[in-house]
């Protein structure tokens, strides 16, 4: 990592402002997206702990473990000590709670799109220290990136469309009922 690009006062991914420590040495990360983003800035070093689901790049297997996704370990976190807590924005509100109520520098990361991987990507190069722009460099022209995110629209124009048959209808037809037929049929004893 580089020196320090933001000190002071983050916005994270819940929209609060967080406090970034001048240094930060230890990193806990708690989604396994986060941990791949730290050490794809050249920070995972920087970690000393991560959630059960953290298995790339192979390194992060040799991490301690903070419990999973949907519940950290709160007292392994504390722990460990770290200056940050990388963690969900999702799931884990309970833990944060906790994790702040202990004093520890918790910021909330998680992509759930294109731009919010880039904002990620900054926020967490911001927190550990790194330039994020070998990360997002040339982001226009990533070149899988119009394949997947072609509209659904467009790709419903090459589905065929099954034929129907001439005595479909509507009306869902069923076969099995589980309710008890009221008709004068059903009621009538077997002969």
């Amino acid at each position: 990592p580089t020196s320090v690009f933001v000190t002071g006062e983050l916005t994270d991914g819940l929209g609060r402002t967080v406090e970034i420590p001048e240094t930060v040495e230890k990193v806990v990360s708690l989604t396994a997206a986060n941990t791949e983003i730290v050490y794809a800035l050249g920070a995972g070093d920087l970690l000393v702990g991560a959630d059960a689901y953290s298995d790339y790049p192979e390194e992060a297997n040799d991490l301690p473990r903070m419990g999973d996704y949907a519940g950290p370990n709160v007292e392994l976190i504390a722990a460990a000590e770290a200056d940050v807590v990388l963690a969900s924005t999702k799931l884990q509100q309970d833990a944060i709670e906790k994790m702040e109520a202990l004093g520890l520098n918790v910021v909330c990361v998680e992509p759930t799109g294109l731009d919010e991987l880039y904002e990620g990507i900054v926020l967490i190069a911001a927190v550990v220290g790194a330039d994020p722009a070998p990360q997002i460099q040339g982001e226009e022209d990533i070149p899988w990136q119009e394949e997947q995110h072609t509209p659904v629209e467009e790709k419903q124009e090459d589905v065929p469309v099954a034929p129907t048959s001439p005595s479909s209808s509507s009306k869902p037809q069923s076969t099995v009922s589980s309710a008890p037929s009221s008709s004068p049929a059903s009621s009538a004893p077997a002969a």
